[in-house]
């Protein structure tokens, strides 16, 4: 199996992130299993760099996988696809930096082996989901054909946090980009096609695994999260320890301490953001202001 992260950009928490995700996974993979990192700040993952086989990839190449129509999540399904043509015949469980692995790999494996993919989790039915975005998509694709398939009543959103194709079916990925492509080109609305592309792609042999149960993913909780990787981080790194010592901390953690997910209203950010405007930070004082 390969696990496989894509990290990249200027944000040092996706480098956290993933770092933490892979510290949790190391206790429980196999001799056979490798953990690859796609990036383009190799030098951020020095702390595990003999843990893990790191592929340096360029600007160019992040824009090449964004395609005709420069979809920027179609870069999600390219990397898949790299790791699959790399490492021919091989299992592939693409993970967002914000995952982590909390039960053990088993279901997975026996999930490959018998040729069934997986994803994070089942969220819906499209054609039912209630949120803005998921309506006007389904209102431009109900009952249109896409990748070959017609998308009705029946076919379902998975959460793309845990992408896992079975080594028998790696040619589903090209289906994704395809479906991702079709879409883009049909203008449907950007946000999830990328997601749904891989869950109507990846689903279109057998029903998907959800893997919720033995991997989380804290999307809807990163503040609290966060905040727990920085301070491992950074103890660890005053006290040199190393790390043997961050892996073991990781493995045993309470991943009860915190939520996944936590709804917050939208009326509350409103207000946040409306109480900032009001009461903007003042009287800063730099260096340069400071009178001698």
């Amino acid at each position: 199996m390969i696990i496989t992260y894509l990290v990249f950009g200027e944000k040092l928490q996706f480098y956290q992130e993933a770092i933490f995700s892979i510290l949790s996974f190391l206790p429980k993979i196999e001799e056979q299993d490798k953990i690859v990192v796609l990036t383009d700040a190799p030098d951020k993952f020095k702390l595990i760099s003999d843990r893990i086989e790191i592929i340096t990839i360029g600007e160019q190449k992040l824009i090449d996988w964004k395609g005709k129509y420069h979809f920027f999540w179609r870069i999600k399904i390219k990397a898949i696809q790299f790791i699959a043509d790399r490492y021919k015949n091989e299992s592939v469980l693409y993970l967002d930096s914000d995952t982590f692995l909390f039960g053990d790999l088993e279901r997975i494996r026996m999930d490959f082996e018998n040729g069934i993919n997986s994803m994070h989790t089942n969220e819906g039915k499209l054609s039912e989901m209630a949120a803005k975005t998921t309506r006007i998509m389904w209102k431009q694709i109900k009952n249109r054909t896409y990748g070959g398939i017609k998308i009705d009543e029946g076919k379902c959103m998975w959460n793309a946090g845990v992408a896992g194709v079975s080594g028998q079916n790696t040619k589903l990925i090209g289906l994704a980009l395809a479906i991702c492509d079709e879409m883009c080109r049909d203008k449907v609305k950007p946000r999830l096609i990328e997601q749904f592309a891989l869950s109507i792609a990846l689903g279109s042999i057998s029903e998907l695994s959800a893997a919720e149960t033995f991997i989380g993913h804290f999307w809807g909780n990163k503040d609290q999260w966060n905040e727990k990787i920085n301070q491992l981080l950074i103890e660890n790194l005053l006290k040199n320890q190393g790390v043997e010592k961050l892996t073991e901390e990781v493995r045993k953690m309470d991943f009860e301490e915190f939520p996944v997910r936590i709804k917050v209203r939208n009326t509350r950010l409103r207000l946040q953001k409306h109480i900032l405007k009001i009461f903007p930070d003042r009287r800063k004082v730099f260096i340069s202001n400071i009178k001698k």
